[in-house]
């Protein structure tokens, strides 16, 4: 969870996240992005069966490879990254 000191501070910023791959992990941040007005969520990313997060992604595709994904997804939301 968020920190409700925290609220405040990260409601000034554009702030993005991505839910780990589990129906627990997609309600935590359907809480924060109702708490912080400016939230993006990768609703949509594109993990592959038997990854939870983030981390499970790079150990089976590599750092490379998911960068790529990750970056791709952020356009989808609007927000480019350059390298």
């Amino acid at each position: 969870g968020i920190a409700s000191y925290l609220v405040p501070r990260l409601s000034r910023f554009d702030v993005v996240i991505l839910p780990q791959n589990d129906d627990r992990g997609r309600e935590a941040v359907q809480r924060w992005a109702e708490l912080l007005p400016k939230t993006r969520v990768l609703w949509e990313y594109p993990f592959s069966e038997g990854e939870k997060d983030l981390n499970d992604q790079v150990k089976r595709h590599g750092l490379s490879t998911t960068r790529k994904t990750l970056v791709a997804a952020l356009a989808e939301v609007g927000i480019t990254y350059q390298f």
